[in-house]
């Protein structure tokens, strides 16, 4: 049964979702993780901080999830991510 991802993300001060190396983060995310799960990504901030990201996708199941954390790419992604955002929180939701 598929799961659904949840992640609170927090982008450090002076960092800002238009500076291009941001975006340039979330762009690789997105292609890279939406390859490996089969599902689409979709970002949204919070209107009245825009430091606050969410992340919301989908995964065949939390193996398939936990495999892609362990991946090179993930690691990749989470190296250059470490100068830019915190990772607040992740949960996975039994949606349909």
């Amino acid at each position: 049964m598929s799961i659904t991802e949840f992640a609170s993300l927090s982008l450090i001060p002076p960092k800002k979702l238009s500076d291009s190396h941001v975006m340039d983060l979330f762009s690789k995310v997105a292609s890279w993780q939406a390859s490996s799960s089969g599902y689409p990504l979709c970002f949204f901030t919070n209107p009245e901080n825009l430091a606050e990201i969410y992340i919301i996708t989908g995964w065949d199941d939390v193996t398939a999830h936990e495999e892609w954390i362990k991946s090179s790419r993930n690691q990749e992604l989470l190296k250059t991510a470490g100068n830019l955002l915190n990772i607040i929180g992740m949960v996975h939701l039994d949606l349909n």
